[in-house]
């Protein structure tokens, strides 16, 4: 395993970065109303990652009046999308593993991000991941959506100096 500096961008700044271009008011609202859940899950997963209690993290269907769909929207298209406001976050995270490699095997190029959790049940950690460096670069393209077991494994804190 590749060993990877953690991201300096704080779940806060990338997350108040990737709404900043939301012109639906009411959408608006409710995403900023959501950063609160954002910081907690930030804080939950900082304080569970180096524990390799990733697991311990509370799911929920929803981040205040924000749909799930609605946060996976703000990672999908408003910081992985080409031309979303959170790209050169993105971007920066991609570029830092070590020769272009995957930190996971350090055999095989990086071809993209994935977040250590799933953001289907994790809505509030869109942009956690990021933030606590807990990323990983896929070997496959095929994920289940599921909750895995890298956190149980401790790969978030053999991933990070």
């Amino acid at each position: 395993m590749l060993k990877l500096d953690k991201p300096a961008h704080s779940a806060l700044d990338t997350f108040t970065l990737c709404i900043s271009r939301v012109k639906n008011v009411n959408l608006k609202n409710r995403l900023n109303a959501a950063t609160n859940a954002v910081v907690a899950a930030s804080a939950a997963y900082d304080v569970a990652g180096p524990l390799q209690n990733l697991h311990s993290i509370p799911r929920v269907a929803s981040v205040v009046a924000v749909t799930k769909d609605e946060m996976e929207t703000v990672y999908t298209q408003r910081m992985a999308g080409s031309k979303g406001p959170g790209r050169p976050v993105y971007d920066e995270i991609f570029a830092s593993a070590p020769n272009g490699r995957c930190p996971l095997c350090a055999h095989r190029n990086v071809m993209t991000l994935d977040h250590h959790l799933p953001q289907s049940p994790l809505p509030s950690a869109c942009c956690v991941a990021f933030e606590s460096g807990a990323i990983m670069y896929r070997l496959q393209q095929g994920k289940t959506g599921g909750i895995s077991d890298y956190g149980a494994r401790g790969w978030h804190s053999s991933l990070l100096r």
